[in-house]
This record gives C-alpha cells, sequence and structure tokens, in this order.
C-alpha cells in the first residue's frame, strides 16, 4: 500500500509535521517509497548525497568508521527522521553509513526537489535549522559522556534513552527490541564487551533488567533512574 505523508502516523514526530495538506500533497509527489529487508546499506559514509531520506516504518542504524576501518554505531534513526539532510545542504559528503535494522520503509527525495522546496517554505527552513541544531547539542552531549562518565553511567544513560525512544510497555516491563548486539551496544558508549557484559550482569542481579535475544527488558525504570545522580552501582 503506497505510504501517503497525509495519513502517516509518524508524522507527528517528522520534520514535516507542521507542514498543511497543499505542502504534505506535494512531498508525496516528489518521493519515491523503496522497501528493504534488513542489513540493507542505504547510505556509505563518505558517498556524495543525491537527495535526503524519510523514514516511514522500520529501524536504521547509523555508524561511523574508525581509523582502523571498524564501524562504530553512534545511533539509531526510526520512524519520522529524516537521513542526508546535513550532506546535502553543506554539499559534502555523507559523514555516516546507514544500514536497515529491520524490514524498513524509507522514502528519497532528490536533492535539488528538497533544496528548492526548502526554499519555499520558510517555517520548514527555520524547523530545520532548530533540528540541526539539537543534533549539534547531542553530539557535544554524547562527546561529554564518553570523556568524563563511567562506563556504567554511559550504559545507563544509553538505556533510558532507548526506553524513551524506542520502549514499549509489557507486562514485564519496558521492552526494548533494539536488535543490536553486545559487540555493537558496547560501541556506541566506548567500552569493550566485556565490560558491557559485566555492567549488564550487575543490573540483571538487582533485577532492574532482563536480557533477551537482541532485546532488553527494564523491568524498574525507576530504579535505573535512580542511579544516575550519583549512587555507584557497582
Amino acid at each position: 500500500m503506497p505510504h501517503s505523508c497525509l495519513i502517516c502516523r509518524s508524522r507527528a514526530e517528522c520534520l514535516f509535521a507542521d507542514l498543511d495538506d497543499v505542502w504534505l500533497t506535494e512531498l508525496d509527489r516528489m518521493r519515491q517509497i523503496s522497501t528493504y529487508p534488513a542489513g540493507v546499506v542505504v547510505v556509505s559514509e563518505g558517498d556524495w548525497p543525491s537527495g535526503v531520506y524519510s523514514i516511514c516504518s522500520g529501524r536504521v542504524k547509523l555508524s561511523i568508521l574508525s581509523p582502523a576501518g571498524r564501524g562504530i554505531i553512534i545511533g539509531m534513526a526510526t520512524a519520522g527522521d529524516i537521513l542526508g539532510v546535513r550532506a546535502v545542504l553543506s554539499g559534502r559528503p555523507h559523514d555516516l553509513t546507514v544500514v536497515t535494522l529491520e524490514r524498513s520503509q524509507l522514502g528519497f527525495i532528490n536533492k535539488n526537489d528538497f533544496l528548492t522546496f526548502l526554499r519555499r517554505n520558510g517555517a520548514l527552513s527555520l524547523k530545520l535549522a532548530e533540528k540541526l541544531s539539537h543534533d549539534l547539542y547531542l553530539a557535544y552531549r554524547d562527546i561529554r559522556s564518553v570523556v568524563l562518565k563511567r562506563s556504567w553511567e554511559r550504559l545507563t544513560e544509553l538505556l533510558l534513552r532507548f526506553c524513551q525512544r524506542y520502549g514499549q510497555a509489557t507486562p514485564d516491563g519496558i521492552e526494548l527490541s533494539i536488535n543490536l548486539s553486545q559487540e555493537e551496544l558496547a560501541k556506541m558508549i566506548g567500552v569493550s564487551r566485556r565490560t558491557l557484559t559485566r555492567a549488564l550482569n550487575q543490573l540483571k542481579r538487582r533485577r532492574i533488567i532482563e536480557c533477551r535475544r537482541r532485546s532488553i527488558i527494564v523491568r524498574d525504570r525507576t530504579a535505573l533512574e535512580k542511579l544516575l545522580p550519583g549512587d555507584r552501582p557497582f
């Protein structure tokens, strides 16, 4: 079934949330919708941008290459997120790689069409500037966390962010179906897999979380939140 911005369930979280139906109809005409299975590279770091992608459904992981050529996951994106904006606006190559984590539907908008659309809509341009500023704030926050905070604090903050962004309420607690390996999670917070496993085991022993295959159940979010003010759990 064709995906339309007019009836999108993720519209409220999207960059295009405040556009009226006339603008959204025009946006629908510009977009090319494609469905990707899990594990597909949508954008490669270093490639020149040909346009932007809007995530209609599904999730992707965002990674960068280390000097040694190893992929380091820096985040995830989900329905409502827009990818490739920085590269299109700056006229520079993509600064990260985008890979689907699950079956995902993405809408592609040609670079020239997107830039023309922005020039004609001042409110959207301002909202995009606000989004890019917020992204920069989050990047500085993550750098500060890696440099100044201990590994257990980084893990706790990551789990709480996942609760807010991806958590699904279940009878057992908040389920985080993140579809990432422990090795990938460790890279996200800048620790070894052994350190991550030790931290997860401590949280499991305190019955704060439960680990399942490719997912984590946060059994006690309140207890997890209380770890951050300064009470070192392990």
